[in-house]
């Protein structure tokens, strides 16, 4: 191989830095308002999909009727 030297240069840091990584990979605990933040977060995020969901569901059977 052309580069052997700079390859396996690369390689070994990247698994220095992989297993750094890894060592430092610890559960983080949770603050007091971030489980009531997630919630709203989730419902900003997920309302309105299912209300727009919804209310095609219900009006375009009520079109299909109403064209017939």
């Amino acid at each position: 191989m052309l580069f052997k030297r700079q390859v396996e240069r690369a390689f070994t840091l990247l698994r220095e830095r992989r297993q750094a990584r890894q060592a430092g990979d610890e559960d983080m605990p949770l603050e007091k308002g971030d489980v009531t933040a997630m919630i709203i977060a989730a419902l900003i995020t997920l309302v309105p999909v299912a209300l727009i969901v919804l209310v095609l569901m219900v009006l375009l059977p009520m079109l299909f009727t109403l064209l017939r």
